[in-house]
């Protein structure tokens, strides 16, 4: 019996995904990971840059007000300020 390769699942393309949920300019808190829960980061933060998707997972590049350096969120972890 010949040894068959098994298909990798085709990844989703972007256009399936949907729009980004946040627009570069939109202010968005962030809530840290499970592996840094109690991390100090500030509360407010602004969208720089809407990453490509990878896969069904949606990354943005963010800063935060009293921080000097960026950091890459995904989705999931930030939320609207109201």
């Amino acid at each position: 019996m010949p040894y068959r390769f098994a298909r990798a699942a085709p990844a989703t393309p972007p256009a399936l995904m949907g729009l980004p949920k946040f627009a570069v300019g939109q202010r968005v808190e962030f809530a840290p990971g499970p592996l840094n829960p109690k991390s100090a980061a500030p509360k407010s933060f602004t969208i720089l840059r809407v990453l490509p998707a990878e896969g069904t997972r949606r990354t943005y590049r963010i800063k935060g007000d009293t921080e000097n350096f960026e950091r890459v969120a995904e989705e999931v972890q930030l939320a609207e300020v109201h």
